[in-house]
This record gives structure tokens, C-alpha cells and sequence, in this order.
């Protein structure tokens, strides 16, 4: 693991200068490679290299890099190999999909990341990792089938290229939307992604940060560029949906990992909603933002857990006695998570702030968006409060160690939750200045404030907001819904399985072979006379002749 952290550093930089010198010259690579040519059908391999692929594959390997790190101390030495390679693997259909150009390849990493992130999540193959990953693979599932009933009517066209995406029939866009949604875990699609917390930490900080979750988010960023008003309305609405519930489930929820799961969530439904406004730069540079303080956010998060055992927030003691860069790594990116100046998360939620303002948005919408976000620093104090070394019990908690491998991941992680945001900004949006009216900052910031005060409100302690709280910690049935619709379409489909094996088999070879079988077992008198018999049916006939 030591060995694959380190031999990612220069290809993190060749990635890094590749991804500055492209947006620097406005240019790209295209690779092309024929696979298959039969008379009027063409089938090549591309890849594309431009200043977004490069950008986005550089995140995902100073991701991995730290992860592989702090996965030497967290996973157990025989376990080392297995967990290896199966990362590798993961990583590997991220690539694939970031650098891929062609609908048929794309299904390759799009699929590959579905099977590898299932084997991830029962990684520990008990009973609740096993639930949780058969709720993901069927949701990913719903998508895969989206992109190839969208891949075989782009076969019919003729059109195998994303850079095409604005000659796309209306229904490859819109399964190519129900593919993202999928992936990304909008709504209705949600239940998975709280459910994948049963893996262990350093993979939920590899998936949750920039690669499973983000993969339906970059697919829109490709394929979105023109899209249709009814496709970019539909997004819209079901990603404000998602950032609004997000933020209310997170404020409920007690569970730590499953609070920054839902923190993901509502922030990849917030790239959703930039794209529907069509202002697909400033969405990819929250993605970027996001990926480096939430994978951080995770890793502080798996050191508190690997030590106390438990994920509860009510059951946390003081944290007196923890390392300092722990409590300062964790008060750092949940602050960039905030979106307080002038962290990586400032940055970005400012620009999408200001394209939001900028556009002709409904003011209800803008207001929802506004006021999530109030939900979101509400959540994130509370996480903070509970860490802190103020919040005293009775019984204090096990001492936080970290050895050298978690103390290094989380030391050069947390540096790029400050800095990044700005050295990216100045680089893609170097020009950005827009002054609001004050009745308009002064809303804002009513808005913030209520959200806020209603994320507070929304506590087990508050008796007034009791009732919404099981459908909020439900994710609003979900769960229930995600849950109940399996378990009542597998028994038909055991019958109809069933039913098909038997008719194939009673008439098949099996059945063939069966009879013969049972022949072979009667008993030799029985076959004397029925040979017996035989003879005299054929010799009656010579009988009556020669008489």
C-alpha cells in the first residue's frame, strides 16, 4: 500500500501540469483506436484528455494515495492484498469512465465501478453489510440499464461519441439522467448511499468523496452541455428536492458516518442543480473542492471510530486527550464544508451563489437552495459540538492514536481543504465580480440564519418536531420503499424461475435423461417380458401368413 501512495506521486503531477497547460491553450487529446469495422458499423476506442479529465483523474489519485496510506494502519496486515486489489480495481473503472469518450466503453467503467464498490461494501460480510450492499447494486443496477437501453439507441444512430451529446435523441438524454441520478443517489434513489456506510471508512471516504457518487455528476457535466428544457427542468427539481431532505435526515440523524454520508449527498445534489442552470465549470469545481475536504472529513471520522468503536455522537466523551491534528483537521474541513471564508468550500459555493443570483431562477427555488444550506452549517456545528473538548461526560472515551501512515494521510489532506479552492478559482474563473443589491444579501442572509435555527430545532431532544423525525431518519420512507419492493418482486420472480425450470426440465434432455434412467432400473424380469412380448407381436403376423 506504502508503494502504490508513493508511485502515484508524479503521475499527480504530470496530471496536474497536463490539466493547467489544456486550459491554458483551450485545447485537448484525442486518442482514437478502431476495435471493430463491419460494413457501415464502426466501433473505435476513444479517449479524451482535456483540462477536466486530467483535473478530475489528478483528484481521484491524490484521493486514492492518501487512502492506500491510511488503509496500512486501519486494515488488518493479512487483509492487505485482498482490500488492494480490490481498490485498484475501483479506481481503475473510475479512470476508465473519467478518460473514456465513447458510450460503449463507458458502460465498461460505468458497470466495473457498480460490481467493485458491491464486493467494497460487504467487505466485513455480515448481516448489515450484506442488506446494505444488496440495496446498492440493485439502485446502481436501475442505472446500468438505463445506459445500456441508451447505448443500444445510439447504436441505431450511428452516434457513439459524448462530444455528440447535442444531436442525442430526448430519450438518451433522458436515460442518461436516470443513469446519473442512479449513480449520484438523487431522489428517489437515495437509500443507498447512507446504507454504503457499512463499509469500512477508508472506502467510504474513497466512494463519498470523488469517485462512485461523482461519477453521475460527471456524466451530466459531459453530456448536458445543450441539453433540452424538460430534461434540465427535471433535474432542477429533483435535485432541490434532495438538497432540501438531505439537510433535514442530517440534522436527525445520529449516526456520525451516516451525517457525513448525508453531507455528501445534499453537496452532490448541489452540483446537480449548478448543472441544471447550465454553468457546468463552477459545478466541477465544487466537485473538485468537495472531494478533497470531504475525503479528510472521512478519514478524521475512521480514526475516532477505529479507536472508540462506536459511531454514535451521543456516546462520544471528551476528546481532551486526542491529537491536535485530528481536532484541527476535523474543525478545518468541517468548517470548508460550511462554506466559511476563505477555505476550498468558500471558493466554490460563492461562485455557484453568484451564478444562482445571476440567472433568472425561481425565488422559491433559490430560497430552498439558500436555506439548505443553513441546514448544512447546521449539522456540521452539531458534529463539532459533540467533538469538542467542551461537550463532557461522566465517562470520558478512549484515547485517539494515530500512528504515522493516519497522522501523514490527514496531515498532507488537510492543507488542500484551504488552499485548493482559491488556486483553482483563480484559474478557471479568474474574472468574477458581482455586486448584489443589499436587499438581496440581506435576504441571504435571513435565509442561512432560519435554516440554521431549523437545523438546531430538528434534534431528538426537541419534542415539537418529534413527528417528522422517523421520516426524516428514514430518508421520508426510502428506505421502507427501497427495501419493500424487492422483497415483494422476488417471490414472483422465485415462482416464475421456478416454474421455468421445471416445464424445461420435465421436457427437456433432463427429462429425457430421467425416463431413460428410471428404465434402466426396472427389474430384469420385467424386461424379459416386455421382450417377450415384443417377439411375439412381430412373429403373429409370419404365423398367420404361413397358415
Amino acid at each position: 500500500m506504502i508503494f502504490m501512495s508513493i508511485s502515484s506521486i508524479p503521475l499527480t503531477a504530470c496530471l496536474l501540469l497536463t490539466s493547467f497547460y489544456l486550459l491554458h491553450y483551450d485545447s485537448l487529446i484525442y486518442f482514437q483506436l478502431p476495435i471493430l469495422s463491419f460494413y457501415s458499423l464502426e466501433l473505435n476506442m476513444t479517449l479524451i484528455v482535456d483540462w477536466m479529465s486530467s483535473l478530475f483523474a489528478m483528484t481521484v489519485c491524490i484521493v486514492s494515495s492518501s487512502i492506500f496510506s491510511y488503509s496500512f494502519s486501519y486494515i488488518p496486515k493479512n487483509e492487505h492484498h485482498r482490500f488492494s486489489l480490490i481498490t485498484l480495481l475501483f479506481i481503475s473503472s473510475m479512470i476508465l469512465l473519467i478518460f473514456s469518450n465513447n458510450v460503449f466503453f463507458i458502460i465498461l467503467g460505468w458497470d466495473g465501478l457498480g460490481i467493485t464498490s458491491y464486493i467494497l461494501v460487504i467487505y466485513y460480510q455480515n448481516h448489515s453489510s450484506n442488506d446494505s450492499g444488496t440495496i446498492t447494486i440493485l439502485s446502481n443496477r436501475v442505472g446500468d440499464i438505463a445506459i445500456i437501453l441508451s447505448m443500444g439507441i445510439l447504436f441505431s444512430h450511428g452516434i457513439w461519441e459524448l462530444q455528440s451529446s447535442n444531436i442525442f435523441p430526448l430519450i438518451v438524454l433522458f436515460l442518461l439522467t436516470m443513469a446519473a441520478m442512479t449513480k449520484s443517489a438523487q431522489f428517489p434513489f437515495s437509500a443507498w448511499l447512507p446504507a454504503a456506510m457499512a463499509a469500512p471508512t477508508p472506502i467510504s471516504a474513497l466512494v463519498h468523496s470523488s469517485t462512485l457518487v461523482t461519477a453521475g455528476v460527471f456524466l451530466m457535466i459531459r453530456t448536458m452541455e445543450s441539453s433540452p428544457p424538460p430534461i434540465i427542468f427535471t433535474i432542477m427539481i429533483i435535485s432541490a428536492i434532495t438538497f432540501l431532505f438531505s439537510g433535514m435526515s442530517a440534522n436527525w440523524e445520529q449516526d456520525m458516518k451516516k451525517i457525513i454520508a448525508l453531507s455528501t449527498l445534499s453537496q452532490i445534489a448541489m452540483m446537480m442543480f449548478t448543472i441544471s442552470v447550465k454553468t457546468m465549470k463552477v459545478a466541477f469545481f465544487h466537485l473538485i473542492t468537495h472531494a478533497m475536504f470531504k475525503s479528510t472529513l472521512f478519514l478524521c471520522a475512521g480514526v475516532i471510530i477505529h479507536s472508540s468503536t462506536y459511531q454514535d455522537l451521543r456516546s462520544f466523551g471528551t476528546l481532551n486527550f486526542s491529537p491536535p491534528i485530528l481536532m484541527t483537521s476535523m474543525g478545518i474541513t468541517s468548517m470548508a464544508l460550511m462554506g466559511l471564508p476563505f477555505l476550498s468550500g468558500y471558493f466554490s459555493k460563492d461562485a455557484i451563489m453568484e451564478y444562482f443570483f445571476s440567472g433568472m431562477l425561481s425565488p422559491f427555488l433559490i430560497s430552498t437552495i439558500i436555506f439548505s444550506i443553513g441546514l448544512t452549517a447546521a449539522y456540521s456545528c452539531r458534529m463539532l459540538y459533540f467533538f469538542s473538548p467542551h461537550h463532557t461526560k461522566t465517562k470520558s472515551d478512549n484515547n485517539h492514536h494515530m500512528d504515522v501512515h493516519m497522522a501523514l494521510s490527514i496531515t498532507f489532506m488537510t492543507p488542500l481543504s484551504v488552499f485548493l479552492g482559491s488556486f483553482i478559482m483563480w484559474a478557471i474563473i479568474p474574472h468574477q465580480i458581482m455586486m448584489l443589491p443589499l436587499p438581496m444579501k440581506t435576504l441571504t442572509i435571513l435565509l442561512v440564519s432560519l435554516g440554521m435555527i431549523s437545523g438546531f430545532t430538528l434534534a431528538y431532544k426537541s419534542k415539537t418536531y418529534f413527528t417528522i423525525g422517523f421520516p426524516s431518519v428514514t430518508l421520508w420512507f426510502l428506505k421502507k420503499i427501497t427495501g419493500f419492493l424487492p422483497m415483494n418482486f422476488l417471490p414472483l420472480g422465485w415462482e416464475s424461475w421456478l416454474t421455468d425450470s421445471l416445464w424445461m426440465e420435465t421436457s427437456g434432455p433432463q427429462g429425457a435423461f430421467s425416463a431413460t434412467k428410471h428404465i434402466s432400473k426396472m427389474p430384469d424380469k420385467t424386461i424379459k417380458m416386455i421382450l417377450l412380448s415384443l417377439l411375439l407381436f412381430i412373429s403373429s403376423p409370419l404365423l398367420f401368413l404361413h397358415l
